[in-house]
């Protein structure tokens, strides 16, 4: 008996299509017309073609566990083993497949095993263009060397010619700063800071009056012969005689 032949006559026996099969038990209609010609390697699998031919000797009122039973016997188990371990032997590249798969995840395994390894030294950026020790150790030195005694807090330079220290002079004062001291006597005076009058009357002897500005400092005396003037920090002693008038402005010293 053949498994296909009762199949396909047992269907038209009952006059339905393969595509009203197809539409009742929900097998597709390439299964159903490839369990009909017996060609069994259409199906996915040993399991699927058992499963088919039951529901579908069923449907067509034939007995089921005849049906598998000639499947069985006519088709082992063993032989389809048997044909699905000649087919792996035989596909090309399986082998070199697995062997590639094997060597990608190896050297993965060690890229990421060298990231962790290195990972501290750039931890907050040390590793990347760090000068050596010894150099580092220099640049400490240098930084907190202290300048000659006798020097300090100046800025040193050396002549490139003649090797002498070289200190630059003293930077000059912001504003002007300057205190009138009357030595003798009394004399009138007029103060005028940055434009504004800041002092007008008379001073008597043994008193001194100081004043700030940011840009000039005029004056006027009507009896500079007994006034002394200090501008900036710099004594310029008494500046004349009778009725005077100075200007002195930001940086000068006299």
């Amino acid at each position: 008996m053949e498994i296909g032949k009762a199949l396909r006559d047992a269907r038209e026996t009952r006059g339905v299509s393969l595509n009203a099969v197809e539409a009742d038990i929900k097998i597709r209609h390439k299964y159903l017309e490839a369990m009909e010609n017996e060609d069994f390697g259409i199906l996915p699998g040993r399991v699927y073609v058992k499963g088919f031919l039951k529901n579908y000797a069923r449907y067509l009122g034939l007995d089921a566990d005849d049906i598998l039973s000639l499947y069985q016997s006519q088709y082992p188990a063993e032989e389809e083993q048997e044909s699905v371990e000649i087919q792996e032997q035989h596909t090309p590249g399986k082998g070199n497949r697995r062997f590639l798969s094997a060597g990608l995840i190896i050297a993965g395994i060690i890229f990421v095993a060298a990231v962790f390894a290195t990972l501290p030294l750039f931890k907050n950026g040390e590793g990347l263009n760090r000068p050596p020790a010894s150099q580092q150790n220099d640049s400490v030195n240098k930084e907190h060397q202290l300048p000659p005694s006798g020097l300090d807090n100046n800025i040193i330079n050396r002549n490139n010619n003649n090797n002498n220290l070289v200190i630059p002079p003293e930077p000059a004062p912001e504003g002007v700063n300057m205190t009138l001291n009357v030595t003798d006597k009394t004399s009138w005076m007029l103060v005028v800071v940055d434009g504004k009058t800041q002092f007008t009357g008379e001073l008597p002897a043994g008193e001194s009056k100081s004043f700030q500005g940011k840009e000039k400092i005029w004056i006027k005396l009507g009896n500079a012969g007994v006034v002394e003037v200090q501008v900036n920090g710099k004594k310029l002693g008494v500046l004349g005689s009778g009725v005077k008038s100075f200007e002195y402005t930001a940086g000068s010293q006299g």
